[in-house]
């Protein structure tokens, strides 16, 4: 996977806060995540969507309704977080991975299908576009606390996310937890994060990472 910058991998939630609805931000332009397309926005904005995976369900809205043309960054929604071992997981996989969109032939058991499979060939046909795995939100809020209690769930959390980063092509995660409510949360979403980072190197050594 590529990234393009150290601090594109990991958001908190106060810096990305997840609706239960795919909506768009702009914000002036950070090197976090790379450079705009200049033929819509311009090189000094940045333009990002929250795109979840029901949408494709009852509002018939898919991954390839996105103006991706327009779009440096989509946040994915939502993986959750299992309360007890601390290990990220896909919410939908039927959505995510299987869903059959046209023109998809699925050669053998492994092939990616589904949303991610769009967002790729997405980001193939757009290079300044990012993905971003957005884990938690408002539904999945209350599996943080004990899952980041311990280490073994902290480093669990980092191995599974990452792994999931890998296996999906994309280009980091965003741990939206609503929300950290004492010190001790802070310390453990602290310690998660640089988990994770340390992790991304041994597992990227050669790629610009958080």
């Amino acid at each position: 996977m590529r990234f393009s910058d150290a601090a594109a991998l990991f958001t908190l939630s106060s810096l990305a806060q997840a609706a239960p609805h795919a909506h768009q931000h702009v914000h002036a332009r950070s090197a976090q995540y790379g450079s705009a397309p200049s033929s819509s926005w311009g090189p000094q904005y940045q333009s990002g969507i929250f795109y979840v995976n029901w949408a494709i369900y009852a509002r018939q809205h898919f991954v390839t309704d996105l103006p991706a043309d327009k779009l440096t960054k989509v946040n994915y929604g939502f993986a959750n977080v299992n309360n007890v071992t601390g290990e990220v997981f896909l919410t939908d996989e039927w959505a995510d991975i299987q869903f059959p969109y046209p023109g998809d032939v699925a050669t053998n058991g492994t092939q990616l299908l589904g949303n991610f499979n769009q967002l790729y060939k997405l980001k193939q046909n757009n290079r300044n576009l990012k993905v971003i795995l957005s884990v938690g939100g408002w539904s999945y809020r209350g599996n943080f606390k004990p899952a980041l209690a311990n280490e073994e769930g902290r480093q669990k959390f980092c191995d599974s996310s990452l792994q999931l980063v890998s296996d999906l092509g994309i280009d980091g995660i965003d741990i939206d937890w609503e929300y950290p409510e004492d010190a001790t949360d802070a310390a453990n979403l602290v310690d998660t994060v640089v988990r994770c980072r340390k992790v991304s190197l041994r597992s990227f050594p050669h790629e610009n990472l958080t």
